[in-house]
């Protein structure tokens, strides 16, 4: 792991930014509110441009959008996301395309590339008027996505919300908090690529076939709030 910090640090000597990089990267961190996309940090394979391989206990930043890794007791960020190559999370593929970082997904043509960006919205207390008594649960992932795409892993979360936050020690005042998915999806249908978001981003990008999505869409109670859906959804789409 440290030899993937010196790795970094090399690269941005090279361009002069080291000073600056690092009391921006202290100053954002602390102020960063994390939704990290596996319950845990796990073992993952870095390999850059030129065959330089690293291997860290890292977790993705699904609300920042960025790769954190732990050297000892610290929390690193990755850098220089443009010279990297491929991350496995533990075994699971990611690749860096269009200024973020995707994991990579079966379509069934070609692969289709999960851009994650999960946001907290709170939602008010447990008991508070108005909120329901029944903490939300955390919403489990198939065998492709997340942590459910890891050897051992045990599920990880995609959508809905996730658990609750500053328990008073008898129960009461409890922040609940949701997880808004407001992923990016990257595929290729006739040698074109679409970036596509939600159900509006999708009717627009195939305007000829909008009445057909749109049945396919409410017959299988489809939507875009979970990558699993969202994946049969672009299926759907690369068979028109």
């Amino acid at each position: 792991m440290k030899r993937l910090f010196l790795h970094q640090h090399a690269i941005l000597k090279r361009n002069g930014l080291i000073g600056l990089l690092l009391a921006f990267c202290a100053l954002t961190m602390a102020q960063e509110k994390r939704v990290y996309l596996f319950p845990d940090f796990v073992k993952t394979m870095i390999k850059y441009k030129g065959s330089s391989k690293f291997l860290v206990m890292a977790n993705y930043d699904a609300a920042n959008q960025k790769v954190m890794y732990k050297q000892g007791d610290q929390l690193m960020e990755l850098v220089s996301p443009q010279l990297v190559d491929t991350i496995y999370f533990g075994g699971q593929k990611w690749v860096y395309h269009q200024s973020e970082y995707c994991q990579v997904a079966a379509g069934k043509r070609d692969t289709i590339l999960i851009g994650w960006h999960i946001t907290k919205v709170h939602e008010g207390y447990v008991g508070a008027f108005g909120t329901s008594q029944v903490p939300s649960q955390k919403v489990q992932l198939g065998d492709h996505f997340g942590m459910g795409g890891l050897a051992g892993a045990g599920g990880g979360m995609y959508n809905g919300s996730f658990g609750v936050n500053d328990d008073d020690g008898e129960g009461r005042n409890l922040d609940v908090w949701k997880n808004k998915n407001e992923n990016n999806y990257y595929f290729k249908r006739q040698g074109k690529e679409y970036k596509v978001s939600n159900l509006k981003s999708v009717y627009k990008a195939f305007p000829a076939q909008k009445d057909k999505i749109k049945e396919f869409v409410t017959a299988n109670k489809l939507d875009m709030m979970s990558a699993e859906k969202a994946v049969q959804i672009i299926h759907f789409c690369e068979d028109l």
